[in-house]
This record gives structure tokens, C-alpha cells and sequence, in this order.
């Protein structure tokens, strides 16, 4: 067996090893929804329209399972609260029940600042059009911004290749 393989066991002892060796550094978490609730009355009026032309195309009640999901997927990031935590191994995202993303500092090919937080991306140019898809991305919470940042810059190795976090 390659040893790249062997390496990828599901062995209870190794991930006890694994989980050890990762120490957060830094979590927190943002709700958007309390931080904008202005927004809801805009959320409120697009599960309206999505419902009735729903209920036009597709007249059974059962059908409108679908759009719930689509639209509470789509929303996920505004309804529910996202729970950030800065690792020894890497940077994690959770929001809601499915959703959970996760980038090792050593696949962080460029970090970008951003008002609202930082872009961690695996690409090395800016520009592609998967840009938007790959990477994680790190909101800031209230006056968090530098601690984010300075906590970045210090557990990304490569901090100083890509531009500025």
C-alpha cells in the first residue's frame, strides 16, 4: 500500500493524534441576521414571491419543500450564525446544520483584506472565474478586525507571498 494510503487511515489512536496536535487560536461568531435585521423585511418579501409563483407552477402543498430548502440554503449565511475558528491546521466555517468548510494554511495560496474580512483562497492568481467558489471566507465581527488579521498573517506560512491579509 503507497504510503500516501497508509497515511489516511481511519484509526481511532491517529485522530486522537490529529486532534491533539490542533489548538484554536482564535473563534467567533457572527450572526448577520442581528447585526442587518433590516434585511429581513427583503428576506420575508422573497420567500413570498418564491412561494406564490411556486404555488402557480406547481399547485400541490407538498411541492413547496423545495423552495424552503433552496431559499434557507441560499440564505443560510444570513439566517443562521456562522461560528469561525482560527486553528493551528487551518481556518474553519460552520453555519447551520450542513455547512462546514474548511482551508489548511499550508493550501492558502493568497489572503485578501477586505472591509468586511479576509478572503483565504487555494488559487495563486486573482481573477479566475472559480475565484467566488474556492477558498474560505473570514468576516469580521465587531472590532475583531485587526485580531483576525494579525492572527492570519501569523499562522499563514506563506503570509508574505500573496497580498497583504
Amino acid at each position: 500500500m503507497p504510503p500516501s494510503i497508509a497515511a489516511a487511515t481511519n484509526d481511532p489512536a491517529d485522530a486522537v493524534l490529529r486532534k491533539e496536535r490542533e489548538t484554536t487560536v482564535l473563534a467567533w461568531r457572527v450572526h448577520r441576521l442581528r447585526e442587518e435585521p433590516g434585511r429581513l423585511g427583503l428576506v420575508a418579501a422573497g420567500y413570498g414571491v418564491a412561494f406564490a409563483l411556486w404555488l402557480l407552477l406547481f399547485p400541490h402543498p407538498f411541492a413547496l419543500f423545495l423552495p424552503v430548502v433552496a431559499l434557507t440554503s441560499a440564505l443560510s449565511e444570513y439566517l443562521f450564525p456562522v461560528s469561525y475558528r482560527l486553528t493551528t491546521r487551518g481556518a474553519h466555517v460552520s453555519c447551520g446544520l450542513t455547512t462546514r468548510l474548511f482551508l489548511a494554511w499550508e493550501d492558502v495560496k493568497r489572503a485578501t483584506a477586505g472591509t468586511e474580512g479576509i478572503h483565504l483562497s487555494p488559487l495563486a492568481k486573482a481573477g479566475s472565474p472559480l475565484e467566488p467558489f474556492r477558498g474560505v471566507r473570514l468576516r469580521f465581527a465587531d472590532g475583531n478586525a485587526e485580531t483576525v488579521t494579525d492572527t492570519v498573517r501569523r499562522l499563514w506560512r506563506g503570509g508574505g507571498e500573496g497580498e497583504a491579509a
